[in-house]
């Protein structure tokens, strides 16, 4: 028995020294980037991009961006634009589009002054109108 535990333990330091002192033949290390592949440049170390007209070759031009459903949306794309470096302003626009309205006419007398008012509301450019003939709102 103690011959075995000799015999094993012997086992093990010549495998030890096998490890620490033996031949390596362990691969080259893998590169972790490509050798044609540029490297990365840092943001703190590029000036920072600021629009100027006279400094292109083209004239400068002037864009609108929009309509936005409300206010708070068209300033938050003011402050995202501006933090390109460009000149923002905000200007109110009132339009004549509506969308999806239903207008109640009252009834009238007869079918016939009903079409004359369908009629007349054709050259202003309402593209729908009905004269409901029967129901609730008849």
């Amino acid at each position: 028995m103690q011959a075995l535990l000799v015999i094993l333990l012997l086992l093990n330091l010549g495998i030890f020294a096998l490890n620490v002192w033996g031949p390596s033949d362990e691969p080259a290390p893998l590169p972790l980037t490509e050798a044609t592949i540029p490297t990365l440049n840092l943001v703190k170390d590029i000036e920072p991009a600021v629009y100027s007209a006279a400094s292109g070759g083209s004239p400068s031009s002037c864009y609108t961006i929009g309509p936005y459903l409300s206010q708070r949306v068209a300033d938050e794309v003011m402050t995202k634009v501006g933090n390109y470096g460009l000149a923002v302003s905000l200007r109110s626009l009132r339009t004549l589009e509506t969308l999806n309205y239903l207008v109640y006419i009252p009834p009238l007398p007869s079918y016939a002054e009903a079409e004359a008012v369908v009629q007349d509301m054709k050259r202003f450019e309402v593209k729908e109108q009905t004269v409901i003939e029967a129901g609730p709102y008849q």
